[in-house]
């Protein structure tokens, strides 16, 4: 049962207002927690402050914000995170990143003090969200030592020995934040057990409780989404999204390197490649909106991706095939989409969550089949109905594109119906409460200075 005593306030860098394009996310997971009166409050940097639906939103100056957000999180820890941030490469942590962190500490002790001050005195949580707020848990303990305190992170914990890469010094201060929380949720086993690892190998806690390190995957809130989804389909202004009619491909990210979109879509092409039958009245549909575009990295990525939709095009337009490239932040285009693919390929290099998944399982009216990377947070979900690649074999990729193409349609209900009933049963409240209920247990055990 819900404790209503325990709404937790929530802090991100985005408040839920600002739903992304193409599904997922924290905002489209836990917006349902907000309208159903399951949170206390929500504040963050970025997106429309609400009164009646308690939304705080804080402000940052562009120089601010520019060393926070560029400078640290884009720069720094998101390619850490996701595995190719390169010191070989060029990667360094310059002055340019040393002031970034000093903007990151600014950013996230202003989260901290409004949240000390915003918490009630009885019984106050809060659960902090993400690699943007990494400090909070540390900062707010030592404001609020009263307060219980969730932290979840939704992309992937690096391997161990990626975080030698950071100065011990910042080092050290992303691990006693970390380890204030009385909870830090991850998506994974395997994050889980990168997590302990990382909390029980600093040597500067201090003495204080134990927190927990558990596995809670990011639920999808199905009541909400079948909701819009419904009002879409209600509404004479909605729009096909689909460039023509037969098989539909659906392709979903970000101009992120880490999302695998050129490398997918050269899978379509080394598939028509070897089956060029299989062109004729092929849709495919390619939702990729711009992200990140001050990095040079991000724009080329973005770049290889209108190349590649445009080569498909090119090679395989005249045998039947129609493809459309879309980088508009559309949400409604995204969900329509995603009820009428006949496949939907989702092939990240690494992703903590990738929700997206989830909703086309949910949503998918077409008994569509899922081709996913063995590399996202979701992929245990789906199993063992999608058809799982790995997202560096592209020709791997090819071969699961095919024989989803060449699937029954018995088989392809089947596993549809599967997954869809699997979505069906996850729950955001079930999950926030577990998280609460399960850090208020005793924790065995204190941290000590070595």
């Amino acid at each position: 049962m819900w404790d209503v005593p325990k709404k937790p306030w929530v802090a991100a860098h985005r408040l839920p207002a600002l739903a992304p394009a193409g599904g997922g996310g924290l905002a489209t997971s836990m917006a349902g927690l907000l309208e159903g009166g399951h949170l206390a409050g929500w504040i963050g940097f970025h997106g429309e402050a609400r009164a009646d639906r308690q939304l705080v939103k804080l402000t940052l100056t562009e120089n601010q914000l520019a060393g926070y957000r560029d400078a640290w999180c884009h720069r720094i820890l998101w390619p850490l995170c996701h595995g190719w941030f390169d010191p070989s490469g060029g990667d360094s942590l310059d002055d340019r990143a040393r002031q970034g962190f000093a903007a990151y500490r600014e950013a996230n002790s202003r989260i901290a003090h409004t949240l000390a001050a915003l918490l009630p005195q009885d019984r106050a949580w809060v659960q902090i969200h993400d690699y943007q707020l990494l400090l909070v848990p540390g900062m707010l303990r030592q404001l609020r030592p009263d307060c219980g305190i969730l932290f979840y992170l939704h992309v992937p914990v690096p391997e161990t020995g990626a975080w030698r890469w950071l100065p011990p010094d910042i080092r050290t201060a992303l691990g006693l934040g970390l380890g204030a929380a009385d909870l830090v949720g991850v998506q994974t086993p395997g994050d889980k057990t990168k997590m302990e690892d990382l909390l029980s190998g600093e040597r500067t806690w201090g003495t204080r409780r134990r927190g927990r390190v558990e596995t809670h995957p990011v639920p999808i809130d199905p009541e909400h989404l079948l909701r819009t989804a419904r009002e879409l389909r209600s509404r004479a202004d909605r729009a096909n999204p689909w460039p023509g009619g037969g098989r539909r491909i659906l392709l979903v990210g970000r101009g992120d390197p880490s999302k695998n979109l050129p490398r997918s879509i050269d899978a379509i092409d080394r598939l028509l490649a070897r089956r060029p039958d299989l062109s004729s009245g092929l849709s495919i549909l390619c939702l990729a909106p711009e992200s990140r575009q001050e990095s040079p990295t991000y724009r080329k990525c973005q770049a290889e991706i209108r190349a590649g939709m445009a080569a498909l095009s090119h090679r395989w337009g005249q045998a039947g095939l129609r493809a459309s490239l879309r980088e508009e932040d559309d949400r409604d285009r995204a969900l329509m989409a995603l009820e009428g693919y006949d496949i939907l390929l989702v092939a990240p290099l690494a992703d903590g969550m990738n929700l997206v998944a989830k909703e086309g399982a949910l949503l998918n009216r077409n008994a569509g089949v899922i081709v996913a990377s063995t590399h996202m947070g979701a992929w245990q979900a789906l199993q063992p109905d999608c058809l799982e690649v790995h997202p560096l074999d592209t020709d791997g990729m090819a071969r699961a594109l095919e024989r989803a193409l060449c699937m029954s349609p018995a088989e392809r209900n089947l596993r549809s119906e599967r997954m869809r009933c699997r979505m069906l049963r996850e729950a955001p409240v079930t999950w926030l409460a577990s998280q609460l209920s399960s850090a208020e247990r005793p924790c065995s055990g204190t941290r000590h200075v070595a």
